[in-house]
């Protein structure tokens, strides 16, 4: 084999690697989720994901919530609370208030799959609100537009505004939109949501390995 077949053998072997890395990669969409996690019906849709953040084989599951009227009308509580009177294997404890009024998480459950908030005094760990598009917060008693959202979720989402002036659980504080996305994420505090992606680190050193013995065999033909 010549030096020249080589390079064309790993340029090939590059692209098609390239090419499943980039679809790997992809962050969650609209198309992606699967039709057994879509849920209502209506011309908006929203995404929600759940991320237990516990090292199993699956940590995040993704959602499809469907519905009809205007941003302002449905908050992110009651988005979740949709969701999981559909999905049968999908529940949830408030740790206080009510899904109409500032709702507050204290543990989601999904199949085998539960995490319940820390105690505050020994365990911090506690369910994370992140949310992108739609309004959230209130300046002056009128909620805040929140970038971010599309078809496909951003690869950064802000923590959720909280506070006496942004009741960020439930009316009138988090209100989902049209390609708005919310994310519920369990451990310790972060003031914003990095979208987890599959490292390419893997395809990489095996195009490195396949150039190696590439090169070496064609020195041998030599």
């Amino acid at each position: 084999m010549t030096f020249k077949h080589t390079n064309s053998i790993v340029l090939a072997l590059a692209s098609f690697l390239f090419t499943a890395g980039q679809s790997q990669a992809s962050f969650i969409s609209f198309a992606s989720i699967p039709l057994a996690n879509y849920v209502g019906s209506g011309s908006n849709t929203s995404g929600l994901v759940i991320d237990f953040n516990d090292g199993n084989a699956t940590e995040r599951y993704a959602f499809a919530y469907q519905w009809d009227g205007n941003a302002g009308d449905i908050s992110g509580a009651q988005m979740l609370d949709a969701v999981a009177t559909a999905i049968p294997d999908l529940s949830y404890s408030l740790a206080s208030g009510s899904i109409a009024d500032s709702a507050f998480f204290g543990s989601i459950t999904l199949g085998t799959q539960t995490q319940t908030n820390g105690d505050f005094a020994t365990n911090f760990d506690y369910w994370g609100y992140f949310v992108a598009g739609g309004l959230a917060g209130e300046d002056g008693g009128v909620p805040v537009v929140i970038p971010g959202g599309g078809s496909t979720i951003p690869a950064v989402l802000d923590g959720s505004p909280t506070g006496a002036s942004a009741l960020a659980f439930g009316d009138p504080g988090r209100f989902i939109d049209e390609g708005s996305w919310d994310v519920w994420s369990f451990g310790p505090f972060s003031s914003s949501y990095v979208v987890p992606e599959p490292a390419n680190f893997g395809l990489i050193g095996g195009l490195f390995a396949v150039m190696v013995v590439l090169r070496r065999r064609g020195h041998a033909s030599r």
